[in-house]
């Protein structure tokens, strides 16, 4: 009887022990997402004084080319060139 009252004692403590862990690890990421926060504040306003984000050099004239090849692709209208195959008798298939 005496063990499995040491053993209850020692379970009891264990988890007491166990959730005390876990909220100083709650304490801890709380803590750290601040910390990221509060970096992540100071990166986004030296961006804002920088400029912004699209402060590189304007695109070269190819770009600009194959840029306006692409929209034109996309704004075209889709024409499917669906072309009926004719067979022969064999099975071969027949010049037009």
């Amino acid at each position: 009887m005496e063990w499995e009252l040491v053993a209850v004692g020692v379970v009891i403590v264990l988890q007491l022990a166990t959730i005390k862990m876990l909220l100083e690890m709650v304490q801890r990421i709380r803590l750290s997402i601040d910390v990221v926060g509060h970096s992540l504040k100071k990166i986004d306003s030296m961006i804002e004084m920088a400029g912004g984000v699209g402060g590189g050099e304007p695109p070269s004239m190819v770009q600009q080319a194959v840029a306006q090849l692409i929209m034109n692709k996309m704004q075209a209208p889709l024409d499917p060139g669906v072309v009926e195959v004719i067979r022969g008798e064999g099975g071969k298939f027949a010049k037009e």
